[in-house]
């Protein structure tokens, strides 16, 4: 993975190398599941205050079986799209972490890419989905509505 810079600063270009699988749409959040280019390109431009959010991107770059190079990316016109419910996303799991809440959560797909997923139960994850009353689950339902 990398940053690359213009000279003058005001062009970011952030590249992150897969081999496996890429999320095809980084442009989507996805409920908060698709988050990593555009918090890097968030995390980026906020650091380097001179770079021009128009002109800078992130972006996936696959690395084929069979050796060609597919790309997947979401600029900053994207990101600015994006930035109102990237922001939901991330002081909703922020407020949950700081309570040391870590609920299951099945999302569709998600467990395809999980290292934890022979750990985790799936019906224990559904049934979780379906709680009610639960003010931090709310939360996350309301997460999962807004975006």
């Amino acid at each position: 993975d990398r940053i690359d810079r213009s000279a003058d600063g005001k062009l970011v270009r952030i590249i992150d190398y897969k081999t496996g699988q890429a999320y095809s749409r980084p442009e989507k959040l996805r409920g908060g599941v698709s988050l990593q280019l555009p918090l890097y390109l968030k995390a980026v431009l906020d650091r380097l205050k001179n770079a021009n959010l128009m002109n800078s991107l992130a972006q996936y770059v696959q690395i084929l079986p069979d050796g060609s190079v597919k790309r997947h990316v979401i600029d900053g016109a994207q990101l600015e799209i994006l930035e109102a419910s990237l922001d939901l996303i991330v002081g909703t799991v922020s407020s949950l972490i700081q309570r040391g809440y870590f609920p299951p959560a099945h999302v569709k797909n998600a467990c395809d890419y999980c290292d934890s997923a022979p750990a985790c139960h799936k019906l224990s994850r559904e049934k979780a989905a379906q709680v009610s009353g639960d003010v931090n689950l709310e939360l996350i339902r309301r997460m999962w509505e807004e975006i």
